[in-house]
């Protein structure tokens, strides 16, 4: 397969276990976990992150759903 090169870095595949050991965001590792842990689900996840009183992520997935309201 070939590639165009770019400034953002060079393309390469990781399989998906080492995904949970890449150096990323919080949300993109809630995310990849999510997938990992769900491995055969087919809805589209809608996921928010904020931080409780002691700044620890609480994480809130809700599942995309066609409205009738519009």
């Amino acid at each position: 397969m070939d590639f165009i090169s770019s400034d953002e870095g060079e393309l390469f595949w990781i399989h998906k276990n080492e995904l949970l050991n890449l150096h990323t965001s919080k949300l993109i590792t809630f995310s990849i976990e999510q997938y990992l842990e769900n491995p055969d689900r087919d809805d589209i996840l809608v996921v928010t992150v904020t931080a409780n009183h002691e700044a620890e992520p609480l994480i809130r997935w809700t599942t995309m759903k066609e409205t009738v309201t519009f």
